[in-house]
């Protein structure tokens, strides 16, 4: 009987060394892509939820505006962020944010406050809240005469502009002038309403 011997390649019992390698290389780079992914939607949702903080605090002073119209049209709402409003005159070891709402005592009436007072309070309590909430927050709040004829500073029916700034990328910017081109102006929200 003859006998013929049959080429039969070598078993692969395992990976090599390359293999495994090359592997881990692709998993490396796939969970790099995954972590990139992940970290962008985070800062897009940080960024989502400044926003809506600065539309409601531009809508909040808006209504207080509204609901103290003496006051908003002798021009008591109109704040610059170069010279953001003084705090309140309150008595000693008061909270400067309950001026005008329990605490009375350096008002001009015991216990009431007149328009002027409340838009003081309004402002610092607004401007305040901007400063707490956002990152490097600023407020600004301008008015456009709708009758220059009277002696008022904003008459009924004037255009105010609330714009908030903050510093979006964290970045130590503080810019007022909200240029997008320009890298170191905050971010600004602006509102613009007739009151």
């Amino acid at each position: 009987m003859r006998y013929i011997h049959r080429y039969s390649p070598p078993c692969q019992s395992g990976f090599t060394l390359i293999e495994a390698l090359i592997t881990s290389v692709i998993l490396s780079i796939g969970l790099l892509g995954v972590a990139a992914l992940q970290y962008s939607g985070l800062k897009n949702n940080n960024r989502s939820i400044e926003r809506s903080l600065a539309t409601i605090l531009a809508y909040d002073i808006t209504d207080r505006i509204r609901s103290n119209m003496p006051a908003g049209e002798s021009g008591d709402y109109l704040v610059d962020p170069d010279n953001p409003p003084a705090k309140p005159a309150i008595s000693s070891g008061s909270d400067p944010r309950d001026y005008c709402l329990t605490d009375f005592t350096a008002t001009s009436r015991n216990g009431l406050c007149n328009s002027e007072e409340l838009a003081a309070a309004d402002i610092f309590n607004w401007f305040s809240t901007v400063q707490d909430t956002l990152p490097g927050g600023l407020g600004r709040i301008t008015c456009a005469d709708a009758d220059s004829t009277d002696m008022t500073s904003c008459s009924a029916g004037s255009i105010y502009t609330i714009t908030i700034m903050w510093d979006d990328a964290r970045k130590n910017v503080s810019g007022t002038g909200c240029d997008p081109a320009d890298e170191d102006d905050l971010l600004c929200f602006s509102l613009v309403t007739a009151i």
